[in-house]
Formats: structure tokens, sequence, C-alpha cells
């Protein structure tokens, strides 16, 4: 069984996100990144949840971009606990 990776990131932050992404995939692990998981009329927020949960290592790319929006750190770091 492939270990399942969730990366979180600011969208402004791609350039780092998607050759890590890539790089993962590569090395035989099964990740969920937006630009893999997400299709046209998939519900967003339902599909980071499934993400989340289903996932065993969450790797969060922690940037000025990723904590401007506040979304993105609260959801994902609020998350976290019920994870260990």
């Amino acid at each position: 069984m492939r270990p399942k990776v969730f990366i979180s990131h600011a969208s402004e932050d791609k350039v780092v996100a998607r050759p890590l992404a890539q790089t993962l995939v590569d090395r035989g692990f099964d990740v969920w990144f937006d630009e893999f998981a997400l299709r046209v009329g998939y519900s967003l927020l339902k599909s980071i949840d499934a993400g989340l949960h289903g996932c065993d290592f969450g790797i969060v790319l922690l940037s000025k971009n990723f904590f401007q929006r506040s979304g993105h750190s609260v959801s994902f770091l609020d998350w976290l606990p019920s994870k260990t």
C-alpha cells in the first residue's frame, strides 16, 4: 500500500508545490495535490476534507503567501490534532 500524502499550499506557491508533488508521485507516494485531485464539478471543500482524512502524512508549505490567506492556515492546522 502506497503512503498517502496531502500537500497544503497557497496557490501563489505552485512553483514549489508542483515539483514537490510530482517528485513524491515519482517515488511511489499517493499524493493529494489540488492539480491532481480536483476536477470540474468537484466540491473543493469535500475533496480537501476527503484528502485530509485519508492521508498518512501532511505537508504544509509555510510561506508569506500561506499566512496571508487566513483560511488556509486555520483549516489545516485545526485538522492536525484529529490525526495524532
